[in-house]
This record gives C-alpha cells, structure tokens and sequence, in this order.
C-alpha cells in the first residue's frame, strides 16, 4: 500500500508532462503515442485487480501468457479514448488496486509461492511493485528520452530506485537499479548507467 500513492503520482506526473502535441498525437500499433502507453499500463493493472481479486477468492486468473495479443486487443479497444476517460480509468484502477491489496493478508502479500499461478513462485507484493511502479516508469521513462529530457528521465528513475529500496533492500532494489541502468545506457548515458 505504501508504493500506490508513489506509483499514482508517477502517472500523473507523466500526464501533466506531455505537451499538447503529444496529448494529441495519435499512435499506432507499432509505435505507441504518450496516451496508449497510458492505456497499455492501465490495461495490465487493471488485469492485476483482477489476479488479487483472484488471491482472495480462490480462483485462478485468466491466463496472459500471450503479451504481445492482449496488448494488441487492448489498443484497437482504447484507442480513441478521451484523455478524461483515461484519467478516470487510472484512478478507477488505482481505488480498486488498493481496496484490493487492504482486503489481502500479510501472508497473502508477502509469501513467496502462496498462490500457484504466480509465475516462479513469486511473492504477489513484487508484482504488485512491478506492474504498478516499475512497468509504467520503464515506459514514462522512454517518453522522456524520446523527447530529449533526460533530467527527467534520471529523476523518475532515482525516485523508482529510492522507494523500491525503502520495500525491498535485497532483489527488488536490484530489479530498480538494473532498470534505472538500462534507461540510461538507452539514453546514451553510459556513465550514469555504471554509476
């Protein structure tokens, strides 16, 4: 529950930075514009309520194996959203993501193998961090370099490695870091990448 409000203010923080070109630009199924990755980092966080819904319950949560078709499906749906609609999609998504994660257990959140569909084992908090703060940042990220606002980019990427640390010391810190590094090296910033 601590990172939700850190990973909401991440996605609005990357609303308010978009110019009005880039609100307005329409993507394509190739090459995503700011409000499609929106909607594509939405999309799977909405899919994440449904797997801690499934947590609670008992049950098994439809299989997402296949990325790259569910993405596909999810932008020909979303496309031509309104960017209201999309603001209250995310804080929907966001309102369910922490009644949800209040109604788990500690054990619930914090036992690694708990829930057998969970892939390797993985203790549900991580993908909890994962799909809400570390996905979204990685895209928000690539916006930032695209546009040549790398100062932007290094601060997204030290507050995601700041409060990932203050969860997990240990692996998680570590997927933040690696992340953070991976962002630089694309931006051409090799010496901030092995910093």
């Amino acid at each position: 529950l601590e990172l939700l409000p850190a990973a909401l203010k991440a996605h609005h923080d990357f609303i308010d930075s978009l110019t009005s070109a880039e609100r307005a630009a329409a993507g394509t199924p190739q090459e995503w514009a700011a409000k499609d990755i929106l909607t594509h980092c939405i999309f799977w966080e909405e899919i994440l309520v449904e797997r801690l819904e499934c947590a609670r319950s008992g049950a098994t949560p439809r299989n997402t194996d296949d990325i790259q078709a569910l993405n596909e499906k999810n932008f020909e749906a979303r496309r031509n959203r309104a960017w209201d609609e999309i603001i209250a999609d995310l804080d929907t998504a966001f309102e369910k993501l922490a009644e949800q994660t209040r109604a788990l257990s500690e054990a619930d959140l914090s036992e690694a193998g708990r829930f057998p569909w969970q892939g390797g084992g993985r203790a549900l908090w991580r993908s909890i961090c994962s799909w809400v703060y570390m996905h979204p940042c990685m895209h928000f990220t690539g916006v930032s370099i695209k546009r040549g606002d790398l100062a932007s980019a290094k601060a997204l990427q030290e507050a995601l490695v700041s409060d990932i640390t203050k969860l997990d010391n240990g692996s998680g810190r570590g997927a933040a870091i690696y992340s953070m590094a991976c962002a630089f090296a694309l931006a051409g910033q090799p010496d901030d990448a092995i910093s």
